[in-house]
């Protein structure tokens, strides 16, 4: 059976679980986080993957909302920093119609 905990500070919660995110990921992120994920939007996704709310108004999350959190957070940190790539022109990117959905490539050719 899944344990669920109600979440006692949303804020410093949000901020914890973009810090460890971040810090797991191959490229550490965690000095420029604002850059790619605000506290406000962590906290949207922690409210997102809540099950509801306690007694109290306190966000619920279970086992699997805490995964499907990890996941968002990761997504949109490896996201923004594809888009932050294809901005400063390291990388390429297009709409691919038939996947429906970005694809980005590194278009350097050696001379």
């Amino acid at each position: 059976m899944s344990e669920v905990h109600a979440i006692l500070n949303l804020e410093r919660y949000a901020a914890y679980v973009r810090k460890r995110v971040a810090a797991a990921m191959a490229e550490d992120y965690t000095d420029n986080l604002d850059e790619f994920l605000t506290i406000g939007q962590a906290c949207d996704m922690v409210l997102d993957c809540s099950i509801g709310r306690d007694e109290e108004g306190r966000p619920l999350l279970d086992d699997a909302g805490h995964s499907r959190l990890f996941e968002t957070v990761k997504t949109r940190i490896f996201n923004c920093g594809l888009s932050k790539l294809a901005a400063n022109g390291t990388l390429d990117c297009a709409w691919d119609d038939k996947r429906k959905n970005m694809i980005f490539w590194n278009s350097y050719k050696k001379e």
